[in-house]
C-alpha cells in the first residue's frame, strides 16, 4: 500500500514539475533526478551509482534509473495482482457454496442447456413433420371427396 502511495506521490511531483518546465528546465531535471534517486523504503536519498552522472549528464534525468524503477514497479504490480487473484480463487463464494460444488453445478447447468437445445431442434423437426402430415391428410381427404363426388354422379 505504501509503495503505491510513493508511486502516486512521485507521479504527482512529476506532473507539478512538468508544469514548471517552462520556468526552468534545469531545476526540473535536478528535482526529477532527486526524486528518481530517492529510495522509497527509507525516504533517504540513495547513493548515486558510479558513472550514473558524468559531466553534463548530471544535469539530466538518469533514464536508466527511471526505467529500472518503472520496471520494478510494474513487476510489483503484477506480482500483487497475481497474489490477489490467487486469494480470490481460493475464497468461498458469497452465497456459501464451495467452489468445487459451484463448478459441478455449473457443468450440470451447461449440460442441461445443451440438452434443451437438442430438444428444441427435435421439436422443430416434429413441427415440420406434423405440417407435412396435415398436408398429406388434407390431400387424401380432398381425393376422397373428389372420388365420392364422381361415384355419386354415376
Amino acid at each position: 500500500m505504501a509503495d503505491s502511495r510513493d508511486a502516486a506521490r512521485f507521479l504527482a511531483r512529476f506532473e507539478i514539475l512538468k508544469g514548471q518546465r517552462s520556468k526552468s528546465s534545469f531545476s526540473l531535471r535536478r528535482a526529477l533526478s532527486r526524486e528518481v534517486m530517492m529510495n522509497p523504503k527509507d525516504r533517504h536519498p540513495a547513493p548515486h551509482p558510479q558513472g550514473a552522472f558524468s559531466g553534463t549528464a548530471g544535469k539530466e534525468v538518469n533514464t536508466a534509473s527511471l526505467c529500472r524503477i518503472g520496471q520494478e514497479t510494474v513487476q510489483e504490480i503484477v506480482s500483487k495482482t497475481q497474489e490477489v487473484f490467487g486469494l480470490l480463487k481460493t475464497w468461498q463464494l458469497p452465497n456459501g457454496v464451495n467452489p468445487n460444488i459451484h463448478q459441478e453445478r455449473q457443468t450440470k447447468l451447461q449440460d442441461l442447456v445443451r440438452q434443451m437445445e437438442k430438444v428444441k431442434q427435435k421439436n422443430q423437426q416434429l413441427k415440420v413433420l406434423m405440417d407435412q402430415l396435415r398436408e398429406l391428410i388434407w390431400d387424401v381427404n380432398a381425393m376422397m371427396v373428389a372420388n365420392s363426388a364422381r361415384s355419386a354422379v354415376r
